[in-house]
């Protein structure tokens, strides 16, 4: 089932997919749509960047003092997301060692930017592995509703990173799929 913001990513990361480069990280992102940023106010982060054949990004990096945000970014576009869709992500990701990496969807429509945190974090161990999140979209999430701008944002690891990113794949299930990420109880019809 296709979307506008996985047809986005996905071209994105196809273009990513056949790049190469290697250098230090910096804010300037180095491919358009997929980069890094931080709070350099308030810390520093020193490392490499790089994408070679059979990855998409390869990250090293060490962070300093106390920046409020470590980021990277992953820009979906323009696009709605409709209450009762699920938002499912599938990464291949080798991390040096086990951690978790909280996600976020930034959604900016006119003057208001409002994030929806993901249900549940990236949870890396050490090494190499396919890993995958399902989170439902509700009614009062920022990310539901009208079209926005859609931002998908992982929360890099301190006080070091180290992972590779192989691959990275966004569906978005409609409502009409009848789907739901989340554990459902008579609960909810109890009278």
């Amino acid at each position: 089932m296709a979307h506008t913001l996985s047809d986005t990513l996905a071209h994105s990361l196809t273009g990513l997919r056949a790049a190469t480069f290697s250098g230090p990280l910096t804010e300037d992102a180095p491919w358009p749509d997929v980069y890094p940023s931080w709070d350099s106010a308030n810390g520093k982060i020193e490392g490499e960047i790089a994408s070679t054949a059979g990855m998409l990004l390869q990250i090293d990096a060490a962070v300093s003092g106390t920046p409020s945000w470590w980021v990277l970014n992953l820009v979906l576009g323009a696009g709605t997301l409709k209450p009762g869709s699920v938002l499912g992500l599938v990464a291949d990701i080798e991390s040096a060692e086990a951690r978790e990496i909280a996600a976020f969807v930034r959604s900016g429509r006119e003057d208001e930017v409002l994030d929806t945190e993901l249900s549940e974090p990236l949870a890396l161990r050490a090494g190499r592995r396919v890993i995958s999140l399902l989170h439902d979209v509700d009614a009062g999430q920022p990310m539901a509703g009208a079209e926005a701008w859609h931002t998908l944002v992982l929360r890099l690891p301190r006080p070091r990173t180290s992972l590779v990113l192989h691959d990275l794949r966004l569906m978005v299930i409609p409502p009409e799929a009848g789907m739901r990420a989340g554990r459902r109880s008579l609960k909810g019809y109890a009278t």
